[in-house]
């Protein structure tokens, strides 16, 4: 192949190939860009679905966190009058035992 010239010495042939090697590596690198923009961009849709799912599960929590606190305040409630009946029988129990021995001796 005949190298072709111009009047300068600039070998236009060897210059379009620089040319069209450059940009042959700058589309894979626009192809490139590209699919990283979309891996990005799935990436954020994933991330704002699990931002919106830990939102709804921290309001299921909060709502199970009530219902938790308002069976603890029934509990206790529930505690002091088995407490107390335990204490009313127990003294009523003593009472009698007390009345039953005093009446047979």
């Amino acid at each position: 192949m005949s190298e072709r010239r111009d009047p300068n010495g600039i070998n236009h042939e060897a210059r379009f190939i620089r040319i069209e090697s450059t940009m042959e590596r700058m589309a894979i690198a626009i192809v490139d860009l590209a699919r990283v923009e979309e891996k990005i961009l799935s990436l954020e849709q994933r991330r704002a679905e699990h931002h919106e799912r830990q939102n709804r599960i921290a309001q299921k929590l909060d709502a199970q966190h009530d219902v938790v606190i308002g069976l603890q305040s029934k509990m206790l409630l529930f505690q002091k009058m088995l407490f107390t009946f335990l204490g009313i029988t127990v003294s009523m129990a003593g009472a009698a035992i007390s009345l039953y021995i005093k009446h047979y001796q």
